[in-house]
């Protein structure tokens, strides 16, 4: 087997068929918790589910229903196993960002060691605690992961390359996660702009002896890309996307059906339905003491979710921050500070953990800067112990 063949193939295929009988063979062969009965239903007539809507979820698991219940499969099975690939191919994509990070910050280890990396990568996300818990229920979650993962593979890649594939990918996957979970991916978009700036893995620049940094170039590159043919394309896509899918649950709703969540079929009951009166009166609600009495919970999250591959995640955090690639990290930490602080002070219980996954999966890119830093670690340790010469 070729080194091509087994990084580019064995290794993603064995992250999908890993993850896949994690998912598949632990699913409980009930209905599910949340509002897995709600969206079962939904995606069973082609239907309007609460606010947000979930458009994009509910139409293409409708579709993928339809098409299996030609092969005789129950509805709720079919939805089930939309959830398990949705979360699946979420960890191949995540295998092929990763492998591509790698190969930058450690071309001289070879195309087997990075594949290894992005691999164990894949697996610490999928096989986490928070992901597996919502990877074959029947919800919004599973694919909106995989939405997500699509945006941040082709923001990474427009960032390295700038070309219009990378735009492409990057349009849909936003397009996805907009006509889905919007809240989460709304959140996202400031920190997206930083994608269109510099390399985001080359080293800040140092200032000479006297405290004085260059002078940055002229112009800025999220300006140029906002005025660019690439940023029409991108915004043309996304909206063309966000709007089909919306537009189609308006015209869902216009419909008599025997069960549906609200009536947005037109402008204004589309705006009711996206803010959510439900979710604005948890937004709105004051807890006295919630951030206090939340923070441990959240906290145990991420240790359930990461265990020992914490330990990567923060090498990986202190490796960029020595070698002064400050964009990357403010990304990552940004976003995942930035939900965490909105979930503290959330009066929400229920699936309030599954709002996480998305900084979760962001704090999944450290872990191969962390192999990398563990590294020189043990390089230092062994030099010092005298084992190699300095």
């Amino acid at each position: 087997m070729s080194k091509n063949t087994l990084t580019k193939v064995f290794f993603p295929a064995l992250a999908f068929l890993i993850s896949f009988s994690a998912y598949f063979f632990t699913r409980s062969a009930s209905l599910g918790f949340s509002d897995a009965a709600e969206f079962a239903l939904v995606t069973k007539l082609g239907s309007i589910a609460h606010g947000p809507g979930f458009p994009a979820y509910v139409f293409l698991g409708w579709v993928w229903a339809g098409m299996l219940s030609v092969l005789g499969a129950n509805h709720y099975f079919s939805i089930q196993l939309f959830s398990i690939i949705a979360a699946s191919a979420a960890g191949v994509v995540l295998y092929f960002t990763t492998y591509n990070l790698s190969r930058k910050i450690s071309a001289e280890q070879g195309e087997i060691y990075s594949g290894f990396v992005a691999l164990v990568t894949a697996l610490a996300f999928s096989c986490g605690f928070t992901m597996w818990y919502w990877s074959n229920n029947i919800e919004v979650y599973a694919f909106h992961v995989l939405a997500f993962s699509v945006l941040v593979y082709g923001a990474l890649q427009y960032n390295q390359a700038r070309s219009n594939r990378s735009i492409y990918i990057t349009a849909v996957g936003l397009a996805l996660g907009l006509s889905n979970h919007h809240l989460t991916v709304i959140l996202f978009l400031p920190f997206l702009l930083l994608f269109t700036g510099g390399n985001m893995f080359a080293s800040e620049p140092v200032g000479d002896k006297k405290g004085k940094k260059p002078k940055p170039k002229k112009g800025s590159l999220v300006v140029e890309f906002i005025t660019s043919k690439q940023f029409a394309w991108f915004a043309g896509i996304t909206t063309a996307i966000t709007v089909f899918f919306y537009g189609w649950m308006m015209y869902r709703a216009g419909l008599d059906m025997p069960f549906k969540f609200g009536r947005p079929d037109n402008l204004h009951r589309l705006y009711q339905h996206l803010t959510g009166a439900a979710w604005q009166t948890a937004v709105a609600a004051k807890v006295e003491g919630i951030i206090g009495m939340r923070a441990p919970y959240f906290g145990w999250l991420l240790v359930r979710q990461y265990g020992l591959f914490l330990i990567f995640i923060l090498a990986g955090a202190i490796w960029l921050a020595r070698g002064r690639r400050f964009a990357f990290m403010a990304v990552v930490v940004g976003y995942f500070l930035l939900l965490t602080a909105y979930q503290l002070r959330l009066n929400q219980v229920g699936d309030s953990d599954a709002y996480m996954l998305l900084p979760y999966y962001m704090l999944a890119l450290f872990i191969p800067f962390g192999f990398k830093q563990l590294a020189a670690w043990k390089e230092q340790s062994l030099v010092a112990a005298g084992v190699f010469a300095a």
